[in-house]
Parts: C-alpha cells; structure tokens; sequence
C-alpha cells in the first residue's frame, strides 16, 4: 500500500533490503525495521554485517505459537533464543486450510543467537488500542 506519512529523516526502500545500496549506518542512531517474514536468523545476519545494532522484529513468535500467522519467518528470534527448542525436529501448523512445516537447524539457531546483546517483547498495545494483538514487535540490540 501507499504511505500516507513520511518522515524526512528516514530512508523508504521498496524492495528487498539486501538488493539495496546503503550508506554505512551511523549505529548510535540507525535502526532498522523488519516486517517481512523472511527469517530472522537470515535478517540478523544482515543487519550486522552492514553495521546495523538495532532492530524492531515484527512477528516474533515462540515455535508454539507459529500458527498465529500464515508464513512467519521462521526461525524467528524468540526460536533462536529458546534453549528448549530442539533442533532437527519437524514443526508443522496449518492456518485457514493452508499447511505449513519448518525443521530448525542447529548451526541455522546457534550463529545467529551469538549476535543478540538483548531483545525485549514490547508491550501489547491491543487492551488499550482495541487494535487486533500485536505480533511481538521485539527491540533488538545486537553485539558490536
């Protein structure tokens, strides 16, 4: 869809990010922005190896709550993150009719785990927006 709002001091890309030609981020300032199911492991790396330390995930499900959406980008950082998730063992869902599957991998879970400093679910806003929930939208610091 069109924006109907937009800040002068923020880049738009349309597109995928890796496509894209950027300037070296100033990290004290930079953050990026992710909404797009593509796995989190695959968008952490990324953003880390352009300079990038600052991140808002969208659609941060833990395994068991996979089927919240249709294709989340799995594996998503709360499954990175989570010690008790085992690898190699198949996960499947289904939502409205569709079936979807994913079999984590240990090296695909364990490289990208070492670049997280700190994630934080934010709050869900929904009790007091009366906006369908949120997808934990989660702020993420990664290591230098």
């Amino acid at each position: 869809g069109r924006l109907l709002h937009r800040e002068p001091s923020v880049r738009y890309h349309l597109g995928d990010w890796s496509e894209a030609e950027l300037p070296a981020p100033d990290p004290a300032v930079s953050l990026v922005f992710l909404d797009d199911h593509i796995s989190h492991a695959r968008r952490l790396r990324e953003a880390h190896e352009r300079g990038f330390r600052r991140l808002l995930l969208d659609d941060n499900f833990p395994a068991h709550q996979l089927s919240a959406t249709g294709g989340p980008p799995v594996p998503t950082l709360a499954m990175i993150l989570d010690p008790e998730l085992p690898p190699e063992d198949e996960i499947t869902w289904t939502r409205n009719g569709k079936s979807y599957g994913y079999r984590p991998v240990r090296e695909e879970l364990e490289g990208p785990r070492g670049l997280v400093q700190h994630a934080l679910v934010l709050p869900d806003l929904a009790p007091l927006t009366r906006f369908p929930p949120g997808s934990a939208l989660t702020l993420v610091k990664l290591v230098d």
